[in-house]
């Protein structure tokens, strides 16, 4: 399964959306891969990623 969230304004939510989602489907299913692909340019959900392994 492939979602996007995509939305052309800044702070909408969509890195937010996006986490949680991952989080939410890793959660339900512990042998599920989930990938999150971060295509925005200031990198918040690479940083969320970085900040959890600490």
């Amino acid at each position: 399964m492939i979602i996007t969230i995509a939305n052309a304004k800044g702070g909408v939510g969509k890195t937010t959306s996006a986490m949680y989602l991952a989080q939410a489907a890793k959660l339900r299913d512990p042998d599920l891969e989930v990938m999150v692909l971060d295509a925005d340019p200031q990198s918040s959900a690479t940083q969320w990623a970085l900040d959890a392994e600490d």
